[in-house]
């Protein structure tokens, strides 16, 4: 029996070496939208700030459940979300380490090769991506690993790995939930066909269960506290913001683009179907694995109108890694010259035209860079402010400057809803940012749509940088104001 000891100190191995990249992409200027405003609503729900319902319902909720323990203790400037998501980069590499183990490989050898798969730089944004994205990586390991098992055997262990993948997936990020949907044809072709032939239906519903029994009390849950219950497809499969990375395709000209883009940041799955070609039990879960991440992201194209090729290619690096696992006995070697070239492929990736036009990692010392750094200039002049007015809904990654929302107002409580439904001001402060800043729509400026710009009578302006501003109220007290 594997002592504790032992893998969770490789895990926290790992998640040394997450934080350590981590920190160089933040001193380089890249901080993901999405951590920052995970962050802040895991620091309000840990503060008791806003409702319990916000909390209960939000989608995917694993991200969030998985960030409060950090905001109780994060410090301050560090995202709690980062550092779930370096966590989760921690046990995903032990993960791995320890199935090489199992194999018999050395443990210079399974370090290495981890190393050498979480170096990949889709390895590392997934990473930055926040806990959704390595919470998928970690799922379509186990998912991985248990159709390969599914294709031997079929134990029961294997279909509780598969069923338990799919309901994290869901629960991950909204691009999980598609993932989950277009795993089920790989159901079909990872089985043993005489199972297929014998109890189609007895093994769809073993796997599908749980995902399907979890989603719609998911569903349900929200309905009872009266949030739209089916907003969570919407989500998932309508057409993306268009602050959203990621080009429009058409569908078949985006499976065609991903191929290639899949053979070059993860060579040893190519290398995996060359060598199993002879061996169904291998060759099958193989094929349903790329298909899977190539459908997903097709899928995703189709429905929400672009195609995050970072995404799936982050996720193509954990199918990767469950094919090292079937041949690492055989062809450690190989696994780790394949898993360098990677590396180098994933580069090579990112060079390519088609993919300049809405990759990240070249819009981040730009896009996400500046809006990490307008939000900064502003905690300088907010942090020691005490009632201030903020839509947090609209943006969440205010609190996150000052590690607590203690000095604000925030959506969701009384006194922010009777401003707003009053149509009239009366806090301390009110933050109002400029359009082009909110990721989702801002109450006060829809409330107010000339606050930003003109302020409100019986307020002055004491803040006003990158996109941000502050108004004071003065002295006298200020009349009812509609905002016109």
């Amino acid at each position: 029996m594997i002592r504790v000891a032992g893998p969770v100190s490789i895990a926290a191995a790992f998640w040394g070496l997450a934080l350590v990249a981590l920190a160089a992409l933040q001193a380089w200027g890249y901080v993901d939208n999405g951590v920052l405003e995970l962050s802040g609503k895991a620091i309000m729900a840990a503060e008791g700030r806003g409702t319990i319902e916000e909390v209960v319902t939000t989608y995917p909720p694993l991200p969030l459940l998985l960030s409060l323990p950090f905001a109780f203790a994060a410090p301050a400037g560090i995202p709690p979300a980062a550092l779930a998501a370096a966590l989760l980069a921690g046990v995903f590499g032990a993960t791995l380490y320890y199935g090489f183990r199992a194999e018999g490989i050395s443990r210079i050898a399974a370090f290495i090769a981890v190393l050498f798969l979480l170096a990949n730089p889709f390895a590392i944004y997934a990473v930055a991506s926040g806990p959704g994205v390595m919470l998928m990586m970690l799922a379509l390991l186990l998912l991985a690993r248990g159709l390969f098992g599914l294709s031997g055997e079929a134990a029961a262990p294997d279909m509780m790995m598969v069923a338990i993948a799919l309901v994290i997936l869901a629960f991950a990020h909204p691009f999980g939930l598609i993932l989950a949907i277009a795993s089920v044809p790989g159901f079909a072709l990872a089985a043993p066909p005489a199972m297929i032939a014998r109890t189609p239906g007895s093994l769809f519903l073993l796997l599908l269960f749980p995902l399907l029994f979890s989603f719609f009390s998911f569903v349900y849950t929200r309905w009872a506290l009266g949030a739209d219950p089916w907003s969570v497809f919407r989500w998932a499969m309508s057409a993306a913001p268009s602050e959203t990375s990621g080009v429009p395709a058409s569908a078949g000209g985006f499976a065609l683009e991903m191929l290639p883009a899949i053979a070059l940041t993860a060579p040893l799955m190519t290398a995996f179907v060359i060598w199993t070609y002879r061996r169904p039990s291998l060759l099958l879960p193989a094929v349903a694995l790329v298909f899977l991440v190539v459908i997903a992201a097709v899928l995703e194209a189709a429905f929400r109108g672009h195609g995050e090729k970072e995404l799936a290619l982050a996720i193509s690096l954990a199918a990767a890694g469950a094919c090292a696992l079937q041949v690492a006995k055989d062809r450690m070697g190989s696994v780790l010259v394949l898993l360098l070239a990677g590396v180098g492929g994933a580069f090579l990736t990112i060079a390519s035209p088609t993919l300049q036009e809405g990759e990240p990692w070249r819009i981040a010392p730009t896009t996400a860079g500046m809006r990490q750094l307008s939000v900064a200039k502003l905690g300088e002049a907010l942090c020691e402010t005490e009632g201030v007015l903020v839509d947090t809904d609209a943006h969440p990654d205010v609190v996150q400057v000052c590690a607590t929302a203690k000095s604000l107002i925030v959506a969701g409580e009384a006194e922010f809803e009777i401003q707003v439904q009053s149509r009239r001001l009366t806090s301390p402060y009110v933050l109002v940012g400029a359009p082009e800043t909110a990721l989702h729509l801002d109450r006060l400026a829809l409330t107010f749509p000339n606050l930003y710009e003109h302020g409100a009578p019986g307020y002055a302006l004491v803040y006003s940088d990158a996109g941000w501003r502050v108004y004071a109220r003065t002295a006298a007290q200020p009349e009812p104001w509609s905002g016109e």
